[in-house]
């Protein structure tokens, strides 16, 4: 984008791992995204860009009203459970010179629907909205993803965040 390379960090750090040596632009294309993200805050990713963030918006509204009427209860899991899941796949890549997440990834899968249509894949995205709807609401972004923990890193940082002070929220979108 406009002469700068561009990579997404989770995929790059797999790369490396992978191939198991440093690849100077993979490290420019982080970079650049890094640098982005840092401005726009780390995980505005996960809103604006990826697109299984609007399916599991979906399903978590499925679950909801599923739990109103109470057919559903939520089963929140580890925050931890996310850096282990993280960990699990860079050594993956490491040990087999493959990078493992890349074939699972709810976001890879959903991009290449969107581009090429559905193929087996797509499977695994529905079995992980169903397991959304039906027992822990919005599970993989906040228990499980490897990609918005590596953003959310980086939005740590980020002069720009969101803030709400509940005690004066009037709730308006309910």
């Amino acid at each position: 984008f406009l002469g700068c390379q561009m990579i997404d960090r989770n995929a790059a750090l797999g790369l490396m791992l992978a191939h198991k040596h440093i690849i100077v632009t993979l490290l420019i294309g982080t970079a650049t995204v890094g640098l982005v993200w840092f401005l726009l805050g780390g995980r505005s990713f996960c809103s604006w860009v990826c697109p299984y963030h609007l399916l599991s918006e979906w399903a978590e509204q499925l679950h909801l009203f599923l739990a109103k009427k109470k057919l559903v209860k939520d089963h929140p899991l580890h925050r931890g459970l996310r850096t282990v899941v993280w960990a699990s796949f860079a050594l993956l890549a490491y040990g087999t010179g493959y990078t493992v997440y890349e074939t699972i990834s709810p976001t890879g899968i959903v991009s290449r629907t969107l581009i090429y249509g559905p193929g087996l894949a797509f499977g695994w995205v529905a079995a992980l909205l169903a397991f959304e709807v039906l027992y822990s609401r919005r599970a993989w972004c906040r228990y499980l993803c490897p990609v918005g923990l590596t953003y959310g890193v980086v939005g740590t940082f980020s002069p720009v965040t969101v803030h709400y002070d509940l005690e004066k929220c009037v709730h308006e979108g309910e």
